[in-house]
């Protein structure tokens, strides 16, 4: 009678917000233009164009378009309008999502760019996540498919309203990133890993006689949200545990931790930009290098190095940061934060980088997406070439499809809206051919240490080669903006 009230109400609220949705849905694109261009707060480029192209239709909400002529232009109208996301399939259930986040004054988030209102929606989100694990059971599918939608709509209005606050487009592209890969974990939790009641009880609870409240189960879904390594719990991740240690020892090294990495990334996020010639779309090809000079060589080398630092230093304050917030509010243990990097000795294969250096946050994830095409649909047979690289492939993909978000928030060009997923599927390519290289030299004898030097010098040159056609679209996206809340470094050099 619970699990049935509670789908009762959960369709309810999907019906509630069909309701709140406009009921016009023959609403002209130009009337829809004109009061979007009136709200947003977005940085508004041409999409036919690109980022560089015409926009003075959009900038000026002049809807007679002066590239295309003088009758309004329909298809800027709806390629704008699909950047902001109102004119789309499924629009009005989204915009009926929209509703909730408005304020006591009736203020859209578009109107004021409010953070208050992407956190509610983002509670939203969190109990829907969570009510799903707790009441729908692991093989009612169709609920469970239902309740992932859910999610996703709530997720899609979520990164809407990130997208059209006043933070600048780094830390919007951090918070989007992070979202997105919360979204597809909870996505693979619910549908593939079913994760349920049974996986949020202790053994004593499962052995005990003792029930756990409703409340109690719904906090632990609430926490798998954010459990992306799985710590304690089934599907767990293998990692690098720490040695014990006490509560506040714990605590004070991830404060100290995190002052060190937010002044690295407020210098880093200080440097000068590049200047344009350096980063043009011909200076990332792939295979063209001999047209490339020794500048540009060096710079592709240089740029790799820093771009790979500074991400690396945002995941390493973004999960001290976590691990702070948590330790402080009581609701996580030293235990529950392993090491999130391992050691860069294992950098000598790009598989190494990516499976054993580089953190594991999504490797349950996106290896458990990876693996349900090829195991279940395709039925592959496991120890295969074609199912071992078709899970590889699809992984990385998976990642590519997480990051594809900025580009839309760099406003890239249009041939450039999928660099990532060509990154990421680079990154298999090169993964297979490492393994290739390794099974034809397995049996010439050549010593552990030449093969680890020749190793890294592969990783280097192959991270330099690939990085590119990803990293040099968002330098030639302009000023991104600082990363972190407060200037630091600034104050120091001024003085």
């Amino acid at each position: 009678m619970q699990f049935t009230s509670s789908v009762f109400v959960a369709f309810a609220a999907l019906a509630s917000l069909a309701a709140a949705a406009p009921t016009s849905p023959t609403e002209d694109v130009p009337a829809i233009l004109a009061r979007e261009a009136a709200n947003s707060n977005l940085v508004k480029r041409c999409y036919i164009e690109g980022p560089n192209g015409c926009a003075r239709c959009i900038q000026q909400y002049n809807l007679t378009c002066p590239f295309f002529g003088g009758a309004t232009c329909s298809k800027g109208a709806r390629k704008w309008l699909d950047r902001v996301g109102v004119y789309r399939t499924g629009s009005w259930v989204l915009l009926g999502i929209k509703s909730l986040i408005k304020g006591p004054t009736g203020m859209d988030y578009a109107e004021g760019g409010s953070l208050v209102g992407a956190a509610r929606l983002w509670c939203f989100l969190l109990l829907t996540f969570a009510a799903t694990l707790v009441f729908v059971p692991k093989h009612a599918t169709l609920l469970r498919v239902g309740a992932t939608l859910g999610v996703a709509c709530f997720q899609y209005a979520f990164y809407m309203a990130i997208v059209d606050t006043s933070i600048t487009p780094a830390q919007k592209s951090n918070i989007c990133l992070l979202s997105w890969g919360f979204f597809m974990s909870s996505m693979e939790q619910i549908l593939i890993s079913q994760i349920n009641t049974a996986d949020l009880l202790t053994k004593a609870e499962k052995d005990g006689d003792n029930d756990v409240g409703a409340a109690t189960l719904l906090f632990r879904a609430a926490g798998m949200y954010f459990n992306l390594r799985r710590v304690g719990v089934r599907g767990e991740i293998s990692v690098k545990y720490r040695r014990t240690i006490t509560r506040a020892r714990f605590l004070y090294a991830k404060v100290a931790e995190v002052l060190v990495w937010y002044l690295i990334m407020d210098a880093a996020m200080s440097a000068p930009r590049p200047e344009n010639r350096l980063v043009t779309r011909d200076k990332q090809t792939l295979f063209r290098l001999s047209n490339l000079s020794l500048e540009d060589l060096a710079f592709r080398l240089f740029s790799t190095l820093g771009i790979w630092l500074v991400t690396f230093v945002c995941n390493r304050l973004n999960h001290a940061c976590a691990a702070v917030v948590s330790l402080m509010l009581g609701l996580s243990q030293p235990e529950d934060w392993p090491h999130l990097n391992g050691s860069i000795s294992a950098c000598y294969t790009v598989r190494g980088f990516w499976g054993k250096f580089w953190h594991q946050l999504y490797r349950k994830t996106f290896t458990s997406l990876g693996d349900f095409v090829p195991d279940r649909i395709f039925r592959l047979r496991r120890g295969t070439l074609v199912s071992r690289y078709t899970r590889l492939f699809l992984a990385f993909l998976m990642s590519g499809l997480m990051h594809h978000c900025i580009g839309h928030l760099y406003l890239f060009a249009a041939d450039a809206m999928f660099a990532s997923e060509r990154f990421y599927a680079i990154q298999a390519v090169g993964i297979a051919f490492e393994d290739a290289v390794q099974a034809m030299t397995a049996h010439v004898h050549i010593p552990m240490p030449v093969r680890r030097v020749v190793g890294y010098i592969w990783v280097l040159v192959f991270l330099s080669w690939s990085t590119p056609i990803s990293s040099y679209p968002s330098m030639r996206a302009g000023d991104i903006g600082q990363m972190v809340p407060f200037r630091v470094v600034d104050h120091f050099i001024q003085s």
